[in-house]
């Protein structure tokens, strides 16, 4: 083994006499060594040197990292692995205890559900200040536009913030569970996480509980938006196709079914079997028919401006409707543009951005994946963020067609 009895050349290799090698050697005294993310590779790779009379042998045994390598598990494992010419190692991994169901650091989960909230709140300002009026009596016509266009300036801003910190975009290979979307979907899964005997963890269960209460504010604000956007399409609109289609996905899929069973989930005073439960309708409407996911191509489809993502070709049916809607109802330029923002911007801008939200806190994992990328997950989630930020520009063309 690796005592200096037996030859022990120190650092991490050890000296195995020839007479124990009948069968598989024991490590009595075996070498323990430390690894991190920031020493970790694709593999470890334990080489086998037989120094033989004729020819020296060198085996060399990868253990890949994908198999092994899982620090936030508070667990023992034993892995064996072994080469294709012959011998085998066992590995035994021993990561001690973590503080949460997902073992990332306390502080990092709050400060990305207070980053969500904070997002979720720079939208809805942008929301605002892109329905604003103008005081027509006080302003020059020749500036009514150019204060029109400041509003859709600050909107693009808020969304552009939004999907810079939501969407894996711009994170690096090494920044892995680093955007606020990893952090709100820990944050959803440590909901599951029952009290414990644990204060540090009973204790972080209560912070998540505030950040989550602080988002739902923000997230009534913009359902009180959306609500609003509907209401001035009712004073034009009564029975189009394209106000039913639209009420259908952003009131009763997105409104109803979604929120409703993600506020099930996240009650903060029901009973243990009671929030198994939700947690089952909540995964359960997650991953159906109408999901975030599937909503937001759907809304998507009638608001691009490329129309190419999402693996099909749309149609930009409402976008066209609502314009000419905007056309057929008011005479003014500055009339026109004000409904058609107050009314279809702002219902699909506030919808779509609740559903990126909602993709990133639904539970399409176990708890036991929650430490680990999902490649699947981040694809789906940068698609939305691009997609998200061609509507608000797809809008913005969209108003040039009305002026005219």
């Amino acid at each position: 083994d690796c005592l200096e009895a037996y030859g022990a050349s120190g650092g991490d290799a050890c000296i195995i006499p020839d007479s124990s090698l009948t069968g598989c050697f024991a490590l009595q005294n075996s070498i323990e060594v430390a690894f991190t993310e920031e020493n970790v590779d694709e593999a470890v790779k334990v080489t086998i040197y037989d120094k033989d009379f004729f020819a020296d042998d060198i085996l060399d045994i990868l253990a890949p990292t994908v198999e092994w390598f899982r620090p936030n598990k508070c667990e023992k494992t034993t892995h064996e692995f072994s080469s294709d010419e012959g011998g085998s190692v066992k590995m035994v991994v021993d990561f001690g205890e973590v503080e949460n169901l997902c073992g990332v650091d306390d502080v990092q989960i709050l400060t990305g559900l207070d980053d969500a909230s904070s997002e979720l709140q720079n939208v809805q300002l942008a929301l605002a200040e892109y329905g604003k009026g103008v005081a027509q009596e006080r302003v020059r016509r020749r500036l009514i536009f150019s204060l029109l266009a400041s509003g859709f300036r600050i909107l693009g801003r808020g969304v552009a913030s939004f999907v810079g910190r939501f969407t894996p975009s711009r994170r690096g290979a090494s920044d892995a569970l680093s955007t606020v979307a990893d952090l709100t979907q820990i944050g959803s899964l440590l909901y599951s996480q029952q009290q414990s005997n644990s204060p540090s963890v009973d204790g972080l269960l209560d912070d998540v509980f505030e950040r989550f209460d602080e988002i739902d504010n923000q997230l009534d604000e913009i359902d009180g938006q959306i609500k609003s956007g509907f209401e001035q399409i009712q004073l034009v609109i009564k029975e189009a196709f394209a106000k039913q289609e639209l009420d259908e996905y952003v009131t009763f899929r997105l409104g109803v079914d979604l929120r409703s069973s993600y506020d099930a989930y996240l009650a903060r005073d029901i009973s243990t079997p009671t929030r198994e439960r939700y947690e089952g309708q909540f995964r359960e409407v997650c991953t159906g028919d109408y999901s975030p996911y599937n909503i937001f191509q759907v809304l998507y489809s009638h608001a691009c401006k490329e129309c190419d993502r999402f693996g099909g070709r749309s149609q930009q049916y409402f976008l066209s409707t609502y314009v000419d809607i905007a056309k057929a109802n008011f005479e003014a330029d500055m009339d026109r543009v004000l409904w058609f923002r107050r009314s279809f911007g702002t219902v699909v801008v506030g919808a779509l951005t609740e559903l990126i939200f909602f993709h990133s806190v639904c539970l399409y994992r176990d708890h036991d994946e929650c430490d680990m990328p999902d490649p699947v997950w981040d694809r789906r989630l940068e698609e939305m963020g691009y997609a998200l930020e061609e509507v608000v520009e797809s809008l913005g063309e969209a108003e040039t067609r009305i002026e005219q």
